[in-house]
């Protein structure tokens, strides 16, 4: 039959098992074996002779050369930090340059864009004055205020808007004898402000 070499390997491989079962060292026996292995290297170690004592000669050099690796070691790791502090530094110098020149960079542009503002109002606050448009002229010379709030020539152009409007148009005077209270104790040496009350909000 096709089967009968299958069968006799398989009947091989389970004897080749228990023969091996069989042959294994109990756990008391290799308790056994280890000790007598200890034993033996005991006896192998007591069986050195110790060599010849080193010449002081010898000494001196074996201690030359561990100073020397020592201090080509130590040369190596002083060289490796001053390598790694150089690098490190180079790019903080390269990233604060970087942070300094971009910070520069977006002040002028600010400053810039101020500087437009401030005299696109105070351009339209003209035209608008030119007009006798008084309140859209206050509106555009109060926005120039923002960047130059302590212009006093500015601040009475302001102020002037106010008093020409409640002095033509009969508006806005409780907001003129506002500002100009408040333009009098911000600008107290200043006498066109005075003059400035005395001529349109002397009679209110």
């Amino acid at each position: 039959m096709g089967g009968g070499g299958s069968i006799q390997n398989m009947q091989t491989t389970l004897n080749n098992n228990r023969k091996l079962l069989k042959s294994r060292v109990p756990i008391f026996k290799r308790k056994d074996q280890f000790a007598n292995l200890k034993d033996s290297y005991r006896r192998a170690h007591k069986a050195l002779k110790p060599g010849p004592e080193l010449s002081e000669e010898i000494r001196q050099e074996i201690r030359k050369r561990v100073r020397k690796e020592q201090s080509r070691t130590l040369q190596l790791k002083i060289g490796m930090s001053v390598a790694l502090f150089i690098a490190l530094f180079a790019i903080s110098y390269k990233v604060s340059n970087s942070f300094l020149i971009n910070n520069e960079a977006a002040s002028l542009k600010k400053q810039a864009t101020a500087e437009a503002a401030y005299r696109s109002a105070l351009l339209s606050g003209d035209d608008m004055f030119k007009q006798e448009k008084w309140f859209f002229a206050a509106a555009n010379f109060e926005t120039a205020l923002e960047y130059r709030p302590n212009d006093v020539h500015l601040n009475y152009k302001w102020a002037l808007c106010f008093c020409k409007m409640c002095h033509d148009q009969q508006r806005g005077c409780k907001r003129a004898k506002q500002n100009m209270n408040m333009l009098l104790s911000k600008f107290p040496e200043e006498q066109i402000f005075k003059r400035l009350k005395r001529d349109y909000l002397s009679g209110i």
